[in-house]
């Protein structure tokens, strides 16, 4: 049996201040924060399988987090395409928070951070390349 102790945040659900009634400024600011905070966690590299407005708080301080977290996981780079896509999916099958998802602008970052990342590691490999050619750079081989 697993299970995941953590301390509450304080503040509300997106679902349960939407349900409660939001003027259409407001709404229009939040919308804008949580696609911040979306591309934000895609690109720390946080999957969050869990992603839906009853698990994204709006804290005290006016800042979002996430509760509910025992299906997250966090890799060492940005999201790929693949994975924000399919992270967003989830919140596309509630009727009622389709238009909250700026799938567009989520999906154009990842594009951007994997270009990023991809661009960083060529880059890398092409100045390791370049230290190895001149000797100050040996690559190890590894016994397995």
């Amino acid at each position: 049996m697993d299970a995941v102790l953590y301390w509450p945040l304080e503040g509300v659900s997106l679902r349960l201040l939407i349900q409660q009634g939001l003027d259409a400024e407001t709404e229009i600011r939040m919308k804008r924060l949580f696609t911040e905070f979306i591309i934000r966690l895609h690109s720390l590299g946080i999957y969050f399988r869990s992603l839906h407005l009853g698990n994204i708080i709006l804290t005290t301080d006016g800042k979002l987090g996430l509760i509910d977290f025992s299906d997250l996981y966090i890799y060492h780079r940005p999201l790929p395409v693949f994975m924000c896509r399919r992270n967003i999916r989830r919140m596309l099958r509630f009727a009622n928070e389709r238009d909250w998802i700026d799938s567009e602008a989520i999906i154009k970052s990842a594009l951007n951070n994997s270009a990023s990342s991809i661009c960083l590691g060529f880059l890398l490999e092409l100045a390791l390349q370049s230290l190895q050619k001149i000797g100050l750079f040996r690559r190890q081989s590894r016994k397995l």
